[in-house]
């Protein structure tokens, strides 16, 4: 075997089983959704010679089409049905699915793992709302997400994390080694968010959906931390302060389980007098997200807590300013790619509305500064540096 042959024995990744666990309604879920469609989609696309089991619960929850022979799906049903038959299935279902299919990992997106599970298992930690906003998450429900994570950090093998923010809270409140945690961020699709179309193109798929210029934008599922209401707020005020009508603002996203909080602002709205200025478009593809962030005049982001932030490195890639809280991991995502302000401070949001309706310079320095920042954020870097943990993790035994 000559040099060249031995490096690329060297390079070639060990061949591994691996399962992932999607069960639940991931097709209502928009961070969820998004997250699971593109990871796997990355690996579809690394060609690696792994084998993946994909446990799902149910045909409406296939967000993923036809895949590749070593890709295989397999459905748990009746695990979508309520948050109760997910915890369900995760914990009493999926160990005995997995018996015969010779797994050297397996992979939980969600935060929690299963604890029958005779498996090394990696999870990722993407949130620690309840610890932040114990009111945003019902009592009985924070009680079991206390328990499962606490338990869920001592079974599994590993743990990623999408920012090096979340990192410190996971060592910190839960008490867990650092040697066991890896920040690994998540990507973003550039070939649907940058590759922007003609204006007349823009302009045509916003008409479709019943919008135009010029406008703000805020990118969310409808939950109360994500700071709608701010939002609302400050399309009304810049309306005044600029006595520019034609200004409206666009909300895009609703979340499982949002319909409580979307009445509550929808009266905001009707009190306000902006039924004609806030569009409500709900959950939309990313081809139509796109065109939203192409023809907006920034990226609103107020939200009070967040472990990444998906439609920031989204906004950036789409070459849209950002306006961005300086709450939680935030400002790590953002760098120096955005006006950070404080959500609770309407003036300030107001101020960086108007700077970038009236400099020029600023949104051109902006604008640049985020397409640049976006090559940070590529899901075959994630995906791959993911895998690299799931190699380490299989050599591990189970955690008892």
């Amino acid at each position: 075997m000559n040099e060249t042959e031995v490096t690329n024995h060297r390079a070639q990744p060990k061949r591994l089983r691996i399962g992932i666990n999607a069960l639940g309604a991931i097709s209502k879920d928009t961070g969820g959704q998004t997250y699971l469609a593109n990871f796997i989609r990355t690996c579809v696309e690394l060609q690696l010679p792994h084998e993946y089991f994909i446990f799902y619960s149910g045909p409406p929850e296939d967000i993923w089409g036809d895949l590749p022979n070593n890709f295989h799906k397999l459905i748990i049903p009746g695990t979508a049905r309520s948050g109760v038959s997910k915890v369900f299935g995760e914990q009493f279902l999926l160990p005995l699915w997995i018996i015969g299919r010779r797994l050297d990992v397996f992979y939980f997106p969600g935060n929690f793992v299963s604890f029958l599970l005779g498996k090394p298992m990696v999870v990722a930690i993407r949130s620690l709302l309840d610890d932040y906003f114990p009111q945003a998450v019902p009592r009985s429900r924070r009680y079991y997400r206390k328990v499962f994570r606490w338990l869920t950090t001592r079974r599994a093998a590993r743990i990623l994390v999408p920012s090096a923010l979340t990192a410190r809270e996971v060592v910190r409140l839960l008490g867990v080694p650092s040697d066991k945690v890896t920040v690994v961020p998540h990507g973003v699709n550039h070939q649907v968010f940058a590759n922007r179309p003609s204006t007349e193109a823009v302009t045509q798929q916003l008409q479709a959906m019943g919008v135009q210029r010029p406008y703000f934008l805020f990118v969310s599922a409808l939950w109360p931390y994500k700071g709608a209401e701010n939002f609302i707020a400050a399309v009304q005020q810049i309306r005044a302060r600029t006595g520019r009508q034609d200004i409206t603002g666009v909300m895009a996203g609703k979340g499982i389980a949002a319909d409580a909080f979307l009445k509550q602002l929808q009266k905001q709205i009707n009190d306000s007098g902006l039924q004609d200025a806030i569009h409500l478009v709900g959950n939309r593809p990313h081809n139509e997200l796109a065109a939203l962030y192409w023809g907006a005049e920034a990226l609103v982001f107020p939200s009070y807590c967040e472990s990444f932030g998906n439609p920031l490195v989204e906004a950036m890639a789409a070459g849209t300013p950002i306006i961005a809280s300086n709450r939680h991991a935030v400002p790590d995502t953002v760098g120096p790619a955005g006006i950070i302000i404080d959500p609770d401070d309407g003036e300030q949001i107001v101020t960086a509305m108007h700077r970038l309706l009236t400099e020029p310079d600023l949104r051109a320095e902006l604008i640049a500064l985020g397409r640049q920042r976006s090559e940070q954020f590529k899901w075959p870097q994630s995906v791959q540096s993911a895998l690299k943990v799931f190699e380490k993790a299989a050599a591990l035994p189970a955690q008892g």
